[in-house]
């Protein structure tokens, strides 16, 4: 749990101290806590890769990027909707 943590935004500090407040017989406040940080990890992911995507439009758009790969990612120009969370 600490190394999946690590990877995102909490210090080793905070990590630590949630830990401490975790009630160590209960399992399922363990469990709880880790999909929680998986949820919270999966949707970070989720807003860099939609921001990456809305930097690649704006690209195109002011002409930055040349059309050699246009052929080859017909979606990058229409996107399925996204979804929300």
């Amino acid at each position: 749990m600490i190394r999946t943590l690590r990877t995102a935004v909490y210090s080793l500090d905070i990590i630590k101290e949630i830990i401490q407040e975790l009630d160590q017989n209960n399992l399922e406040q363990a469990r709880q806590f880790a999909q929680n940080s998986i949820s919270y990890l999966n949707k970070i992911n989720h807003d860099q890769f939609r921001g990456a995507h809305y930097l690649y439009q704006l690209c195109r758009k002011l002409n930055l990027l040349e059309d050699k790969w246009q052929h080859a990612y017909p979606l990058l120009e229409n996107p399925q909707q996204e979804k929300e969370y």
